[in-house]
């Protein structure tokens, strides 16, 4: 059903302070830089990224994860799923960058899927 982790979403209220963390503590790169959300990999060839996200207002998100789950067919992930009884945050939409739908888990975790 799923080929892989593709992204983990921290929420955070200091989005410079935990830029800094990210980057300078830890060493990770940073792959996408839009002010209030930023993407991280450990390596040009890594395949999960890690992100941090700072949207809302200053601290209600934070503490809160954002796993991604990558499909190569999202359609059929979206029926069993359906089939299984999940409830959906989102239907499955198309976007920009491609297909996704979001449900949560059982203790309200979101969970993304994305083609």
């Amino acid at each position: 059903m799923f080929t892989d982790i593709h992204t983990v979403i921290f929420y955070v209220k200091d989005i410079e302070k935990s830029k800094d963390f990210y980057t300078e503590i830890l060493g990770l790169k940073v792959v996408d830089d839009q002010g209030l959300y930023i993407s991280f990999r450990g390596s040009e060839n890594s395949g999960t990224v890690l992100a941090i996200n700072a949207y809302g207002k200053e601290g209600q998100f934070a503490g809160h994860q954002t796993v991604i789950l990558r499909t190569k067919d999202i359609q059929n992930t979206y029926r069993e799923l359906m089939d299984k009884k999940i409830t959906f945050t989102t239907e499955l939409i198309q976007q920009p960058w491609g297909w996704t739908f979001i449900f949560r888990d059982p203790d309200g975790n979101k969970i993304e899927v994305l083609e």
